[in-house]
């Protein structure tokens, strides 16, 4: 967002913490500076929920939303084994139902 000169308005980081107990949604919305606010949004570890419906329940009209990913490089077994079994695995953008005509792709490469 920084280095792309891409910031509106309004802008809104959301982190998703999950809980300890199986079931339940809490959010915590922060102000942290002009323009750019904080989301947390505590899961119940079990919870399947609807992103959409959150950040319009707590009135943030999405834009855009950014979010990051990472490839995993390694010589090491375990570390090819876990790349693995990430990539076999649901991403986060279907699994959370995030919107995806406003979703861009930020990736990484994490040599490990």
């Amino acid at each position: 967002m920084f280095q792309n000169g891409i910031m509106y308005e309004q802008n809104v980081i959301v982190k998703m913490k999950p809980t300890s107990e199986p079931l339940g949604i809490e959010c915590e919305f922060s102000h942290l500076a002009p323009g750019l606010d904080l989301l947390v949004i505590f899961v119940g570890y079990m919870e399947v929920f609807n992103m959409e419906k959150i950040l319009k329940s707590q009135g943030i009209n999405e834009r855009t939303i950014f979010y990051g990913d990472e490839e995993i490089v390694s010589h090491s077994i375990w570390w090819k084994l876990y790349a693995l079994i990430k990539d076999m695995s649901p991403s986060f953008v279907s699994f959370y139902n995030f919107p995806n005509e406003k979703l861009i792709g930020v990736s990484r490469r994490a040599v490990i």
